[in-house]
């Protein structure tokens, strides 16, 4: 996320733009319609490069699969592409999520490589997926 919550929960908003207004990275909340945050979306942005690194996190299980995944990740790459100017965004996403390998292929993500056993997780290593995607791709996708 770019900042750990539990850290942050306890701070003064005078050093709360320590983390949320920083230029290398965009943190997001994610509301329902009834104004609930339920998660956050994440670009930590890499600008010699013209790329950044997007993750989402919907934390309210009983919202997952009503689409909130689908329109954070549409709005965040609106933010990168069109906001921030990238030229490439991707994702680091473990093999087991196969909901997030889902929804970032659905959106025109590509799979550019794996890297093996790069995840612990439940007392086993699993492989990362890494997919990305070029603003090119997504403004055909728009």
């Amino acid at each position: 996320l770019g900042y750990h919550p539990e850290i942050v929960a306890d701070l003064p908003d005078s050093e709360w733009s320590t983390f949320f207004d920083n230029p290398e990275h965009g943190i997001f909340s994610i509301y329902t319609e009834e104004t609930v945050h339920i998660g956050e979306s994440h670009i930590a942005i890499e600008e010699s490069l013209g790329d950044g690194q997007i993750s989402i996190l919907i934390g309210d299980r009983s919202r997952w699969h009503q689409g909130y995944g689908t329109l954070s990740l549409t709005a965040t790459l609106d933010v990168a592409f069109y906001q921030y100017g990238l030229f490439r965004v991707w994702a680091d996403i473990p093999e087991y999520n196969t909901h997030a390998l889902t929804l970032f292929n659905h959106l025109g993500f590509t799979h550019e490589g794996t890297l093996r056993k790069s995840r612990p997780h439940e007392g086993a290593r699993f492989d990362s997926v890494i997919m990305g995607m070029l603003s090119t791709e997504y403004a055909r996708k728009t």
